[in-house]
């Protein structure tokens, strides 16, 4: 079983979510007047996988879902209320409703914590936030546990430490 809440969990450290959440929830009641009042579980789930820099491709594969329905989710939601947010609904000339322009737009808005680069060096503590165990498979008759570990350093580390993807 994933723990949904652990993934992605590294966006926490960089941004400030419940503000993030807060005007993404206002501007969904204004886009979808008759749904669920703030963000739900998989759509804050999404925004901190696009946050992070993400592809849906990724998300997918993270969330062990189809590729194609992440994206359609996508399109659905977190990209309309964004599209909105950033006032661009009328304008199809601009991409505005897109993977990269979220975290740009959540920068630019104030809503960014700190900078991996601002630190000389990452800390144990700053490094445990991008560790992800997930058990892929138990079985009860041969008392084995398949684990994947990955471990997803942020675009600034790996370049500033010289570190391959």
């Amino acid at each position: 079983m994933i723990d949904e809440e652990k993934i992605f969990s590294e966006a926490q450290y960089y941004w400030d979510l419940e503000k993030i959440y807060e005007r993404f929830a206002k501007v969904k009641q204004e886009v979808a007047p008759n749904s669920r009042k703030g963000l739900n579980p998989t759509e804050k789930l999404y925004l901190r996988g696009l946050l992070c820099g993400h592809t849906p491709t990724e998300i997918a594969k993270n969330l062990v879902k189809s590729p194609k329905g992440v994206e359609v989710y996508l399109c659905k939601t977190l990209y309309r209320y964004f599209k909105k947010i950033t006032n661009m609904a009328d304008s199809p000339e601009q991409n505005t409703g897109n993977r990269h322009s979220i975290p740009h737009w959540s920068e630019t808005e104030g809503y960014r914590l700190r900078s991996f680069s601002q630190s000389q060096t990452a800390t144990e503590q700053e490094l445990e936030q991008f560790v992800k165990l997930t058990i892929m498979n138990f079985n009860q008759n041969s008392g084995t546990i398949d684990i994947k570990v990955s471990i997803e350093l942020p675009p600034e580390w790996r370049q500033k430490n010289k570190v391959q993807s």
